[in-house]
C-alpha cells in the first residue's frame, strides 16, 4: 500500500490518524509517517487489510441497502416520496445501537447510500437516530 493509498482510504472512510492507529495497534505518529509523501516506511499488510476490509464493508452495505430499496419499490409498485436513512449522532450512540465499525465508517456508508439513491432519482432524507443512553 502506498502512502497515497493509505491517505485516500483513511480520508474516504472518515478516519483520523488516531482511529487508524487504534484499529491497527500502532502509534498515531506511525500512521502519519506511513502516509507522508516522503515515506520510505512500508505500510504493513495487516494495516492494509484493515482499511480495505472497511472499504469492502462500506461497499457491501451500500449495495445491500440499494438492493433493499429497489426490492421495496418493486414489491410496493411505486416509489415512496422520500427514502429515510438513519445516522448516529456520535460514536457512543452508534456503539449503543450495535454498530461494529467506527462511527465515521458507518456515516460514510450512509452518505454513499444517499448518493446512490439520489442518483437514481429518489428523494433522500437522513435523520439522526433516537438511540439514547
Amino acid at each position: 500500500m502506498t502512502p497515497a493509498t493509505l491517505a485516500t482510504l483513511r480520508e474516504a472512510l472518515g478516519l483520523t490518524h488516531e482511529e487508524v492507529a487504534r484499529l491497527t495497534g500502532v502509534n498515531p505518529r506511525t500512521v502519519r509517517r506511513w502516509q507522508s509523501p516522503a515515506s520510505d516506511s512500508p505500510v504493513p499488510d495487516d494495516v492494509s487489510e484493515v482499511l480495505w476490509g472497511l472499504m469492502e464493508w462500506v461497499t457491501d452495505t451500500v449495495d445491500t441497502a440499494v438492493e433493499g430499496v429497489d426490492a421495496m419499490i418493486e414489491q410496493q409498485g411505486y416509489e415512496p416520496e422520500v427514502i429515510d436513512l438513519t445516522r448516529y449522532v456520535d460514536a457512543a450512540s452508534a456503539q449503543r445501537a450495535g454498530v461494529t465499525v467506527p462511527h465515521s465508517v458507518h456515516t460514510a456508508a450512509v452518505a454513499q447510500i444517499a448518493r446512490e439513491l439520489h442518483a437514481a432519482g429518489l428523494e433522500v432524507a437522513v435523520h439522526y437516530s433516537p438511540v439514547e443512553p
